[in-house]
């Protein structure tokens, strides 16, 4: 009855809304978002503006590429039109792109791009690292999807510059920017299966000149479609910015994050007549469940100190805390019990220089990180301290050729490495142009990887990773119309480092680090989009083969495949606009990894193969003034599917969403 009484309220809520956002679609004034590119329109639209000089704001104050493409499934003019809830969703439509998940709202997630996984991808936020210095990895969880307007994909001969241990690539969160002197509201609410709804709202103004405040919230629910799979989450998200003027830009911003996460270690088979029925399937425990709290802080800054504008310094100050209870009973008399308690926290900075002339560009920085760690089961309490240098340059010089590289050096428990790479790009044509480069990046062993306490016998000691990676590629660009790109690449790993299970002593198994001698990649990604007329279609594939010390491995899909035809249209002389979609996903057979709750990490398991699987989703977003509505069928077909064993994906689904931003 508790259930049924909050679907119809949340039920009541989203008519409400709608009936309110209908009354206003005549003579509604559509508000654009206002990106940092943008502020210029926000300032000529904003009638209440009384005294107009030069822009105060630098563009792209968030941006390591400082450009936007508004055209890119990346930005946020673009997955406002789709059903995309978290910043994970949006990830995987990107060529190379995996996500690793457990089938179930809010639950941990890996992300792996070009076959390395989130301890060798870097996550940013505005510049500023995110990732978690004892795992390795960032939960994308954490990120609302409503703060980002570009997510910023760099390959590997980017990546080894831009943050440390990123042999797979970097993801740079920008924020949104604003700036107007009326105030901005924006709702969000969607609401799908088993109680699953997520709302968010968003406040923002200039209260003063150059000045803009924002502040932000999140809830995120989910009752879960299994037992002990519950969900609840808080976000809140503060910004100041201070525009001096058009050479100094400043901001602060406090991301604070607050959940709690069931965690039932997937279905058991031995004892599941079906793993997709929800009504027999036995879950691995009912009592193991985490309590999680982060809070991320920015002091960051982008000036222009020399007479020529083109030259930015950029400077970060940031701090983070995460506080995580893991809760595991023995069953069946014992409650749940704290058997882990993790408290972490970490603090840096870092220092960039950028120049720019007629044929070359140039960029130098350093970084400095503190990591405390104060305590944690099976690697206690300790501290270390992380410095690099770092510089990067591209040249152009001639219209047709662009060629970059990099070097990094950084220090570590005593230790150093030097990473470095190349990239040139060649247009042989105004609508052809062939890509190559090359890197050599390191990947220091993760705090949990280096102080791990629980070893096998031959056991060797982790330290670090070396990444080589050679790629080519090529690209057909015409126009708007036509996209087409095709990349091949090889990648040599020495000194892999996994985690190996040693035997099951209770509910999951003990796991210990490995390192293998050497793993090699190799495999082709692809991406086309298509547009014709109001009709647009988009693809993406990856085919990678895997080997660790030359015995082939399948902790990926060899094959996976995203695509969506989408048609678009306006109605009304553009009073109402709707698109109409539909998404396929496919996997190919592969091992997976088994998740431990209790250390958040994943590792080998060969009891269950995951079969091959596609699915289809069909979707359609509807504006009404300045609202975006929202409905999607996921997984019409029913298709019983898992990407990680034995956690069950979503079957058949409906979700429903408005988004709504208003003035005053």
């Amino acid at each position: 009855m508790a259930h049924r009484r909050r679907l119809i309220s949340a039920t009541a809520l989203f008519l409400i809304l709608l009936t309110l956002l209908v009354t206003r679609t005549h003579g509604a004034q559509a508000i654009p978002v206002y990106a940092p590119g943008d502020t210029t329109l926000a300032s000529q639209q904003d009638s209440t503006r009384i005294e107009e000089r030069r822009p105060r704001f630098i563009p792209n104050i968030g941006s390591l590429t400082h450009s936007s493409d508004s055209s890119s499934l990346l930005h946020s003019s673009q997955f406002i039109w789709t059903y995309s809830q978290f910043a994970g969703e949006v990830l995987q439509y990107s060529p190379g792109v995996f996500t690793r998940e457990l089938g179930e709202p809010g639950q941990p997630m890996q992300l792996t791009m070009n076959g390395i996984d989130g301890r060798g991808v870097a996550i940013k936020l505005d510049g500023r690292p995110l990732n978690d210095p004892l795992t390795g990895t960032y939960d994308l969880n954490l990120l609302p999807l409503e703060y980002v307007d570009q997510l910023e994909l760099l390959n590997e001969s980017q990546s080894g510059y831009f943050g440390n241990n990123a042999p797979g690539g970097a993801i740079n969160a920008v924020t949104r920017q604003y700036n107007s002197n009326r105030p901005i509201t924006k709702i969000r609410y969607m609401q799908g299966p088993f109680e699953q709804i997520l709302t968010d709202g968003l406040y923002t103004q200039n209260v003063a000149r150059g000045v803009n405040v924002m502040f932000g919230f999140q809830r995120s629910v989910s009752d879960g479609r299994y037992p002990n799979s519950a969900y609840d989450a808080w976000n809140i998200r503060t910004r100041v910015r201070y525009d001096h003027s058009d050479r100094w830009n400043f901001w602060i911003s406090d991301l604070y994050t607050r959940s709690a996460t069931e965690m039932n270690g997937g279905i058991d088979p031995t004892r599941s007549p079906s793993l997709f029925d929800e009504v027999t399937a036995v879950v691995r425990t009912e009592e193991a469940s985490q309590t999680t709290a982060r809070r991320d802080v920015t002091v960051g800054g982008v000036a222009r100190l020399f007479p020529d504008t083109t030259a930015r310094t950029k400077a970060w100050l940031y701090y983070s805390t995460i506080d995580r209870e893991y809760r595991e009973g023995i069953e069946p008399f014992d409650s749940a019990r704290i058997v882990d308690n993790t408290l972490l926290s970490f603090w840096g900075a870092q220092l960039e220089q950028q120049f720019e002339g007629e044929f070359a560009r140039l960029a130098v920085g350093g970084e400095y990180e503190r990591r405390s760690l104060e305590k944690n089961l099976l690697v206690g309490g300790t501290a270390e301290n992380y410095l690099a240098f770092k510089a990067n340059v591209t040249v152009f010089p001639l219209r047709f050729l662009t060629m970059s590289a990099f070097v990094r050096e950084e220090l570590l428990r005593g230790g150093n490495a030097i990473s470095f790479g190349g990239s040139a790009a060649l247009s042989l044509t105004d609508w052809i142009s062939i890509t190559a480069g090359y890197s050599s990046v390191n990947r220091f062993a993760t705090m949990q990887e280096y102080y791990w306490r629980i070893h096998s016998p031959d056991a060797e000691k982790a330290e670090k990773e070396l990444h080589r990676q050679a790629e080519v590629g090529v690209r057909f660009h015409a126009g708007p119309t036509i996209d087409f790109s095709l990349t091949g690449f090889r990648r040599t790993i020495d000194d892999a480092i996994v985690f190996q299970p040693l035997g099951t002593t209770g509910t999951f198994p003990t796991t210990t680090v490995l390192v293998i001698q050497e793993a090699e990649l190799r495999g082709l990604r692809t991406d086309l989009l298509v547009r014709a007329w109001n009709v647009e279609g988009r693809a993406t594939a990856t085919l990678m083969d895997y080997t660790q010390d030359e015995v082939e491995a399948r902790p990926v899909p060899r094959m996976n495949i995203h695509a969506e035809l989408s048609y678009r249209e306006q109605f009304f002389d553009e009073a109402l606009e709707a698109k109409v979609g539909i998404r396929v996903r496919s996997q190919s057979t592969h091992d997976g990894l088994q998740f431990i709750p209790q250390h958040l990490l994943f590792t080998r398991q060969s009891a269950i193969r995951l079969g091959a699987w596609s699915s289809l989703d069909l979707y359609t977003v509807v504006t009404l003034g300045d609202a975006f509505l929202t409905l999607a069928w996921e997984n019409v077909a029913d298709v019983h599917y898992m990407i990680t064993p034995s956690y069950p994906m979503p079957g058949r689904n409906i979700k429903l969403g408005v988004n709504w931003m208003f003035l005053d």
